[in-house]
């Protein structure tokens, strides 16, 4: 099992930790990584309260939702993606709208919108969505594919697989197979995939604004979490096709859940890192010591924070 940094802290350190609320060990991490930026990019997550819809383009065209949505009194602003918008104003919260119920948008950061880009799915293809509750990803997937592609979307959880299902079924999405399993058993399907997203259960400290609990991880969760990450790795190898595309993510800043990561599908699984960004409107920071994957962080990219990989199967 691959070793967790826990750094001895500073004074400094354990003087952040206690005006924000984290453990010293998890702010001697951060500051490994950010050095300078650390009190930055600290106050961007106490901070940061953006809220971004998605547009569901297989219902509605972005112009007319928005026509609609501001009528209301809410007002939107653009991003890099001419379906997506930030809420800048609610007159009431925007999930209580009959556009929402209705099924016009799914609410999503910005972030959580790139691996599907990424992924550049295709219609006739079989994608696998590993980790695929509750469905963000997953329904965007099948956006983009215009429902050609035939998507399975497994995970373990009976609660996230429930909240997925009503999110299907909200966005009238018809080209996805459900399985409620551990990932690690898809295999035993003896089904081969022309791509694949794993964005892997992982600590969550890129979404520290949302759920404050992620400041105080500790070491084991660290521990357990990179133990699955490559097990379901392997798994997404296995049952790759020759030449075909992983797109491996996660919302943490952990180097161990990231860039160790895709250095073990490299040098243990032979798998080819792809190391130019696709996205010409969009631009990450680079990984952390590994050059070919990319990183976003909340007080660079004013979104929550995220790691991406693009990794090939090699052909036969």
């Amino acid at each position: 099992m691959t070793e967790i940094s826990w750094p001895n802290p500073t004074k400094e350190d354990f003087e952040l930790a206690r005006k924000y609320g984290y453990t010293p060990q998890l702010i001697a991490r951060f500051r490994t990584i950010l050095g300078h930026e650390l009190k930055d990019f600290l106050k961007s997550l106490e901070k940061y309260n953006r809220k971004f819809i998605r547009v569901n383009t297989l219902k509605i065209a972005p112009r007319d939702l928005i026509r609609k949505l501001e009528k209301q009194g809410f007002e939107l602003g653009e991003t890099f993606l001419d379906y997506a918008f930030e809420v800048l104003y609610e007159p009431y919260s925007i999930s209580s709208s009959k556009e929402y119920l209705l099924g016009y948008f799914y609410i999503q950061d910005i972030s959580s919108m790139i691996p599907p880009l990424l992924l550049d799915p295709k219609p006739g293809e079989l994608i696998l969505d590993l980790a695929a509750a509750p469905g963000g990803k997953t329904t965007h997937i099948a956006q983009i594919t215009n429902e050609k592609a035939k998507i399975v979307a497994v995970d373990i959880s009976r609660e996230r697989m429930r909240a997925m299902r009503s999110n299907i079924n909200r966005l009238g999405i018809k080209s996805v197979l459900l399985i409620r399993s551990d990932g690690r058993k898809i295999v035993n399907y003896n089904v081969k995939f022309d791509k694949i997203l794993l964005d892997a259960p992982c600590t969550g400290e890129g979404v520290i604004p949302r759920d404050p609990q992620r400041k105080r991880i500790k070491l084991q969760e660290y521990k357990s979490r990179v133990h699955l990450q490559r097990e379901l790795l392997r798994t997404a190898w296995q049952v790759l096709k020759p030449g075909g595309l992983l797109v491996y993510s996660t919302c943490t800043y952990a180097p161990e859940e990231n860039e160790h990561n895709v250095s073990f599908a490299v040098k243990e699984l032979g798998m080819d890192l792809i190391k130019e960004w696709p996205i010409k409107t969009f631009k990450p920071s680079e990984g952390h010591g590994l050059k070919g994957v990319w990183r976003v962080y909340t007080h660079r990219h004013k979104t929550l924070g995220a790691f991406y990989a693009i990794l090939r199967k090699k052909g036969d």
